[in-house]
């Protein structure tokens, strides 16, 4: 791949990821597209070797532009946004300390932002997934989603996003918010910008595992349940719905958290 002047700030908050957070760097060394990488990693109170870890591979690594920020624990969005205070490049990346992109991710993204001067945030899929069309709407290869799909499924898993980093068009993460943040963070930035969902999948989350029930915060199911709830009343109060989508979007909602629940019970 011709090389660019073009800077990509990868944020990546970082708990407790002894066993992850190298294989999360790696996925970024290995991308197809050669550009300025802007690696912010922020500690976030971690009590296992993390730290220790990223500097041994910033030491071996020293044509990586790796920078890490210490804080007390104050939860995945406080970190994201500790990292974005930071982020200079032309485009911003998140990467989950505990995820990590495939080799043509970010080519891959940033050739639809060149063909696509309109796109502001752009995700892919995750885990092998392929959407071919939601309640009638034929998913094309690149899809735009508004506010109220993502009312119906996150379709942006965070370390599949990638955004530009505009001025106008600031990510900020709600720091009271300890699940579906980033569900409302791209519900809330959607409404004033075009987003997009590029139909493949670049990302492999959580050793890839199934997305709910299963490990992480995503394993408690009633807190995802409540934070969605959380996310139906912002769009409600944004404007983004009505007040029979609201109650349409709550009943949904319970009904999907009942089938993960049955899921879940059968998945043993």
């Amino acid at each position: 791949v011709k090389s660019t002047e073009l800077v990509i700030s990868v944020v990546i908050p970082m708990y407790n990821a002894a066993d992850t957070i190298v294989r999360a760097l790696d996925s970024v060394k290995r991308q197809t597209y050669r550009c300025g990488y802007q690696i912010l990693i922020v500690d976030d109170g971690s009590d296992d070797n993390s730290r220790e870890i990223v500097d041994n591979y910033m030491a071996d690594n020293p044509q990586m532009d790796i920078s890490v920020v210490s804080q007390p624990n104050r939860g995945v969005s406080a970190a994201r946004n500790a990292a974005l205070r930071q982020a200079d490049g032309d485009y911003i990346a998140f990467l989950d300390s505990d995820d990590e992109w495939l080799p043509e991710k970010i080519e891959k993204q940033i050739a639809v932002f060149q063909q696509n001067a309109d796109v502001d945030l752009l995700g892919t899929n995750r885990n092998g997934e392929h959407i071919e069309c939601l309640f009638g709407l034929k998913f094309r290869h690149l899809t735009r989603i508004s506010s109220k799909m993502l009312l119906f499924k996150n379709f942006f898993p965070t370390p599949s996003v990638i955004v530009k980093n505009d001025s106008e068009r600031k990510i900020a993460f709600e720091e009271n918010r300890h699940f579906m943040e980033d569900a409302e963070c791209w519900i809330r930035f959607c409404k004033r910008n075009n987003c997009y969902l590029l139909n493949e999948s670049l990302v492999i989350t959580g050793g890839g595992k199934p997305s709910f029930g299963f490990s992480g915060l995503s394993s408690n199911m009633k807190k995802m349940h409540q934070g969605e709830i959380k996310n139906i009343q912002v769009a409600y109060k944004s404007g983004i719905i009505n007040r029979f989508e609201y109650c349409f979007f709550y009943v949904y909602s319970l009904l999907k958290y009942l089938r993960r629940l049955i899921i879940k019970k059968f998945r043993k």
